[in-house]
């Protein structure tokens, strides 16, 4: 499911401006400002607006299992780390070769999945989440169990112009029950984030703004920007 953003929910749905505007009784200049991008919908307007939409074609909300992206530079990162472990672990070079490139493959195969593993996954009826307190494990969440969630974007104080180190972005679910669960998606593009909202409106799961994350994703404005 590629392009969720607003305009693109719309015209997959083949609906036009004035029908749209009609059944969300909204006036017709409102949809042409999400659809040109300079206007994000309410929480309340988008979770009516995907009712609507759902009904033209449910295959707009599609999603498919979610992984944590895997970029290039993390993935030279983590070749890297492995690489300097090993030649830690034989010596520089005193230990033979081929122990070296045994440690090298074995180590960096084992460990790939902790790094680049899944932290969300959907289905029709439920998700499966790895929480940041059960990060061993993937925890079921029916929709219908979830009171609401929100997307919450946590700056880091730097101390530092030479500090890169990314900001982080969570998925905080809360359960009927009172449980929460906190699902670490910093490594996400704003377009699977995009995805994965929508989707749970979709499913009718609640979702809270949170220091306008959701529209300054919608209107494809820089998450950063809003913490620093």
């Amino acid at each position: 499911m590629s392009g969720v953003i607003v305009h693109d929910m719309i015209r997959r749905a083949d609906v036009s401006e004035k029908r749209l505007a009609q059944q969300m009784n909204e006036d017709v200049n409102t949809v042409k400002m999400w659809m040109q991008g300079e206007q994000a919908p309410t929480i309340e307007q988008l979770t009516r607006l995907v009712s609507i939409l759902s009904t033209h074609d449910k295959h707009t909300f599609n999603v498919s299992t979610s992984r944590k992206s895997v970029t290039p530079i993390k993935v030279i990162a983590f070749l890297f780390f492995w690489l300097v472990l090993t030649l830690l672990l034989t010596g520089f070079g005193y230990q033979p070769l081929w122990l070296g490139v045994a440690i090298y493959i074995v180590g960096a195969a084992t460990t790939f999945s902790l790094v680049f593993d899944k932290c969300v996954e959907f289905s029709d009826d439920y998700m499966l989440v790895k929480a940041k307190k059960l990060p061993n494990q993937l925890t079921k969440v029916h929709y219908q169990d979830v009171q609401y969630a929100q997307l919450k974007y946590v700056g880091r104080q730097r101390y530092s112009p030479f500090d890169i180190n990314p900001d982080s972005v969570f998925l905080d679910i809360y359960t009927q029950s009172g449980e929460s669960l906190r699902v670490d998606v910093s490594d996400m593009t704003n377009q699977q984030l995009k995805e994965i909202l929508m989707f749970l409106i979709y499913k009718q799961v609640t979702i809270k703004e949170s220091e306008q994350v959701l529209s300054a994703l919608l209107l494809n404005k820089s998450l950063y920007e809003l913490a620093h």
